[in-house]
């Protein structure tokens, strides 16, 4: 089983490099990112379920994070 990271400001220049790495490291993924500075086109190259889609939600915003761990 693999490990999880979750990477705060993942579509962000250096979040998005954070979990290229991870995911080279065989972890599972989850990356958050409110999109204010980070753009989809950062992890735009990853292949599809490899990495948990990135929901989009205000940082204040309650999350049920048993869905996302």
């Amino acid at each position: 089983m693999a490990q999880k990271a979750l990477v705060t400001g993942g579509a962000g220049f250096i979040g998005s490099h954070v979990v290229d790495r991870l995911l080279e490291e065989g972890y599972e993924v989850t990356a958050v990112d409110n999109l204010s500075e980070g753009h989809l086109e950062n992890i735009a190259h990853l292949k599809r379920g490899r990495v948990s889609p990135i929901p989009r939600m205000h940082l204040r915003q309650r999350i049920d994070t048993s869905v996302i761990l």
